[in-house]
């Protein structure tokens, strides 16, 4: 009985060793053409962390997986490179899968990477990507930290974050994780946060140090997410923190606001982060909501 009970115990630090510290994953859907996700991934990446970024290319089961594995990896060994030699702990991990969305989800827990920065949907208002599967997939299957990206210009071009965040956000696993990361973006980007958002999340957010470049626009209208429209400008990169269906932070509209977004804002980078995903600190049935004004 004791040593069941000691398997089901969470492991510690010391007992997971270098698993401990933070783990990027950048999913590769076109090696010859990585944009500019990896670049992000560099700034997020916690300093301290011994783990690379890694680069992963899923390629399907077939007769042709082998000689698609070596590809990939050729494809980006000029970009490792270059990287190595400017001292940036970049590595790449090839899979085989019968789907793209199943060996993205299955490397990052098998890697038991924090953060998984996946690319935007290709094609405009249609969530799919990654040689023909449904990123909904990816997004209802995974269990980490999960940056969606599109981000269409260069970030040093970037001049300010705007986060959009719904109530109660405040209480998901991942939300210090991912105010960590803005504010550790903003620091290198050297650019200002707006935060709209409920006043009681402005109020945690503000007790954070590392949080001192935020300011606040108190907002909950929800019925009408876009009526904030008037505080976003054509530079800003917009960052929605969304909130998988059955959490506290869970709104119903949350879940078409990628697609109305990518329309809305079509010149602007933008990220949604679906925070970090714990069954067993789901709160709510997917039809119960609670509106905090």
């Amino acid at each position: 009985q004791i040593v069941i009970e000691e398997e089901k115990d969470p492991l510690s630090a010391s007992a997971l060793g270098d698993f401990a510290q933070e783990k990027i994953l950048v999913p590769i859907a076109n090696p010859s053409n990585i944009g500019h996700h990896v670049e992000l991934a560099l700034l997020l990446k916690d300093k301290r962390s011994v783990n690379s970024i890694s680069l992963l290319g899923v390629v399907l089961n077939d007769d042709e997986a082998e000689k698609n594995i070596v590809s990939f990896r050729k494809n980006l060994k000029d970009f490792v490179d270059t990287a190595t030699a400017a001292e940036v702990d970049v590595d790449i991990i090839t899979t085989i899968d019968q789907s793209s969305a199943n060996g993205i989800v299955r490397t990052a827990r098998e890697t038991m990477s924090d953060i998984v920065i996946l690319g935007w949907p290709g094609k405009v208002g249609i969530l799919e990507k990654l040689l023909g599967d449904k990123v909904d997939l990816i997004i209802k299957n995974m269990d980490k930290n999960l940056f969606m990206c599109h981000i269409g210009h260069k970030l040093i071009d970037l001049q300010r974050i705007v986060i959009i965040s719904p109530p109660m956000v405040e209480k998901e696993d991942g939300f210090a994780l991912w105010v960590d990361k803005i504010a550790k973006l903003s620091s290198e980007l050297t650019i200002p946060v707006l935060h709209i958002g409920h006043p009681d999340t402005h109020k945690i957010i503000g007790e954070d140090k590392k949080a001192s470049n935020f300011t606040f626009h108190p907002f909950n209208d929800w019925s009408n997410p876009f009526s904030c429209d008037d505080l976003i400008q054509k530079n800003d990169l917009i960052v929605l923190v969304s909130a998988h269906p059955g959490y506290v932070s869970h709104l119903p509209v949350l879940d078409k606001m990628p697609t109305r977004l990518e329309h809305k804002y079509p010149e602007n980078s933008r990220i949604v982060i679906f925070p970090k995903r714990h069954e067993e600190t789901a709160m709510h049935s997917a039809d119960d909501y609670i509106v905090r004004r």
